[in-house]
């Protein structure tokens, strides 16, 4: 797996949980990505919980390094694009 395989899994997954999820992707390397997600307040927690499983499997099995921060968008604001 690469790291953009593995950005866009996760995304995929929460977009799935969040359909207005607004992402912020920076790649720092090959191996190591920051991953700003900003969605509704209710899907916060949730999201977290979802994707934290994967995040360290990514990490224990693939040596990738995919942080992913979940923020409540109407606190907030995402980056310009």
């Amino acid at each position: 797996m690469t790291i953009d395989e593995a950005v866009n899994n996760l995304k995929t997954k929460i977009a799935g949980l969040s359909a207005k999820a607004v992402f912020h992707v920076k790649k720092i390397s090959d191996e190591e990505v920051r991953m700003s997600v900003y969605v509704s307040p209710d899907q916060v927690e949730p999201i977290h919980d979802a994707i934290r499983d994967d995040t360290v499997q990514i990490l224990v099995k693939e040596g990738l390094d995919v942080q992913v921060f979940v923020y409540n968008i109407e606190n907030d604001k995402p980056p310009e694009s």
